[in-house]
């Protein structure tokens, strides 16, 4: 379990840091290259995970299809991201959380089509998620 909370420690940083470089990127080139340039640091962490894990791949056409749509929704969330950064007055701060808000899609799409359930703090916490992004974006 402990294990568990150090992979999780690491990929809010990681993702902190996914989400910082974006604003950056756009300030220097097209969104287009940024989005190239972030497809090939993804084939090389996917790269050194095979050739670190000694094993050969598992192959799984649903499995496949799945990790599939995942890239293309990541894909398309980054651009998104991406594109909401791009000459934008928007501070970083901003964007980032108001887009942190996405664990509210993931849980409703859990609910329906995993059949799991939401605790009474669960539910809190995906409303306190939603009012977070309103309040955070207020003033602006």
């Amino acid at each position: 379990m402990a294990s568990s909370y150090i992979w999780l420690t690491l990929s809010i940083i990681a993702y902190g840091l996914w989400a910082f470089f974006p604003k950056l990127a756009v300030q220097q080139t097209n969104v287009a290259f940024a989005m190239l340039c972030q497809g090939i640091g993804n084939l090389t962490i996917g790269a050194v995970m095979i050739f670190f894990q000694g094993k050969r791949i598992e192959f799984s056409l649903s499995g496949a299809s799945f990790a599939y749509l995942m890239g293309m929704c990541g894909g398309l969330g980054t651009l998104f991201f991406m594109k909401s950064m791009e000459n934008s007055q928007l501070p970083l701060s901003i964007v980032t959380v108001v887009s942190a808000a996405y664990p509210v899609v993931t849980t409703a799409l859990a609910v329906l089509f995993l059949g799991e359930k939401l605790s009474l703090n669960m539910l809190l916490g995906v409303v306190f998620a939603i009012m977070a992004a309103a309040f955070f974006s207020q003033g602006h």
